[in-house]
């Protein structure tokens, strides 16, 4: 099955520029510690139609600078389109601060589930574009704390008994960056989820600056014996954190009235919008 063609030009206009412009964007005069994490997850060519279709996005930031300045962002978009047939989430996170004492970390999260009926001796399939982008950056301080992580996946699941589901097939990119430790990267999949294309990119030449990202191009292909309904879960979470450690003395006498001297500001959004598809759900 091929990929719509429209879809992934788009992805790849978006993805490169993105990729290549992160190190130019970040200047340690805008801000001495930054991290950033983003994914995107797009879903297309699906072999039929879901019976119900639902999304979600969820974003959480947080930030607390006792002497100095500290920014958090987290932004999350579902969408599920039934014309033409596709879905695509992206969620992303950064956060930045400069200064002796701050903290600051943003949460993103963005998902779909669908569910399927599958006739007998029928085939069940679907063309994905997935990736993940990171960066940490600071001024090489051995305070600044700057951390990044990102986990993309699908999941399907049986639930033609829907009090005893039953896992059949996954996907998931895993990975993470800490300006003073090793990144880990890691990828895995079930038999029936195939690549075309498979990247990965590294890039630490940049003083005090870490990129990592990685793509997947592929498909997901089945075929039931049985009448099968089946649950497809799609579901990204994105984390960035940057901080300086507070001195021993001062974190002693932190308590919940003294942080909100200190200023913390913190908000949350949900959204979640639900879709029923063309047809009634069959058990």
């Amino acid at each position: 099955m091929l990929l719509n063609r429209s879809i992934v030009k788009q992805f790849l206009l978006f993805f490169t520029p993105l990729v290549t412009g992160l190190s130019v964007a970040v200047s340690p005069s805008l801000a001495a510690t930054l991290a950033f994490s983003r994914g995107t997850l797009v879903i297309n060519n699906y072999s039929q139609n879901p019976d119900i279709a639902k999304t979600c996005t969820d974003t959480d930031t947080l930030t607390n600078a006792k002497h100095g300045s500290v920014d958090a962002f987290a932004d999350a978009e579902a969408i599920f389109s039934d014309e033409p047939l596709f879905s695509f989430n992206t969620s992303v996170s950064e956060s930045s601060g400069t200064g002796r004492i701050y903290r600051g970390n943003a949460k993103s999260q963005a998902g779909i589930v669908e569910e399927f009926l599958i006739r007998k001796n029928q085939s069940f399939s679907f063309d994905f574009i997935a990736s993940l982008i990171l960066l940490t950056s600071t001024d090489n301080s051995p305070s600044e704390v700057a951390r990044a992580d990102g986990k993309l996946s699908f999941s399907l699941f049986d639930i033609t008994n829907r009090k005893q589901p039953v896992l059949l097939d996954s996907f998931s990119i895993l990975a993470g960056l800490r300006n003073l430790s090793d990144e880990f990267f890691s990828i895995q999949k079930s038999q029936y989820v195939s690549f075309d294309l498979e990247d990965k990119v590294l890039d630490n030449s940049l003083e005090g600056e870490k990129l990592l990202s990685g793509s997947v191009v592929g498909n997901y292909s089945r075929n039931f014996a049985n009448k099968t309904r089946l649950k497809l879960i799609g579901n990204q979470l994105n984390y960035a954190e940057v901080k300086t450690p507070e001195p021993s003395g001062t974190l002693a006498l932190s308590c919940v009235g003294l942080l909100s001297m200190m200023g913390i500001r913190s908000k949350r959004r949900k959204q979640v919008s639900e879709r029923d598809a063309l047809r009634s759900q069959a058990n």
